[in-house]
């Protein structure tokens, strides 16, 4: 069975791309996405790394259960202080 996954994805108004944490319904904890993946019968899922921390896992959730999506953290570098 063929697999499409695409990287870049909108999800409520917001770019998400790989590394970009979401938060799914019924979900406990954050999620990293990966891939947005679509099968030959048309069929749509996201494929997400995460969950409550020691319970982290590889998980795939339909894109309409994403609850939000959170920014990406951005460290401070030595150039900027």
């Amino acid at each position: 069975m063929s697999v499409d996954r695409v990287t870049q994805w909108r999800c409520h108004g917001r770019a998400v791309q790989p590394g970009t944490e979401v938060t799914i319904r019924g979900e406990h904890g954050r999620f990293r996405f990966l891939a947005l993946c679509t099968n030959a019968e048309g069929r749509t899922w996201i494929d997400c790394y995460g969950g409550s921390p020691g319970r982290e896992a590889f998980r795939s959730f339909a894109p309409d259960r994403v609850a939000a999506v959170h920014r990406l953290a951005k460290m401070r570098t030595e150039a900027q202080t």
